[in-house]
């Protein structure tokens, strides 16, 4: 007798069955997953950098609300916190950003944020997901008088 026999090939077939297709599922699952953090992760990364420069642009527009009558009568910088946190916000909310604004006399702090929806890794089972970034930025102080004292001006010929 040989082991060409057909109803031992069949068996064999028969006790197989089933694995060709459980690899190929878990392959196809591995597959997605790989081009879905390819994708998404490159997206998510981008969505991250959009949501820090909102932050960072919003804290300078913020920034730039200098209370003018201190500084006319001390010639020292500072700002006006109201007028700091509306301009930081407007800023933000042109951007279709949402987040959070605060602002002291000293500084201004902007935490934007936004949803990114993803699109292969959603086909898994991870949807949206909100990413978020923080910016501080303090009035520049230029030239006033308190700025040239406590920053040595060097010229070409000087100290």
């Amino acid at each position: 007798m040989t082991d060409l026999q057909p109803h031992r090939w069949l068996g064999r077939q028969r006790h197989d069955q089933g694995f060709a297709t459980a690899f190929a599922v878990a392959l196809l699952i591995a597959l997605i997953a790989a081009v879905g953090l390819s994708i998404d992760g490159g997206g998510a990364a981008a969505a991250k950098a959009r949501v820090a420069t909102a932050a960072a642009e919003s804290a300078r527009a913020g920034a730039d609300a200098i209370d003018i009558a201190y500084f006319r009568q001390s010639g020292i910088v500072r700002l006006n916190p109201p007028e700091a946190e509306a301009a930081a916000s407007a800023w933000l909310a042109a951007t279709g950003m949402g987040g959070t604004v605060s602002a002291t006399q000293a500084e201004v702090t902007v935490t934007a944020e936004t949803t990114y929806d993803t699109q292969v890794l959603s086909a898994v089972g991870f949807g949206a997901f909100t990413v978020t970034a923080t910016a501080t930025a303090e009035p520049d102080q230029g030239d006033s008088p308190l700025a040239l004292e406590n920053h040595a001006v060097r010229g070409r010929n000087g100290p």
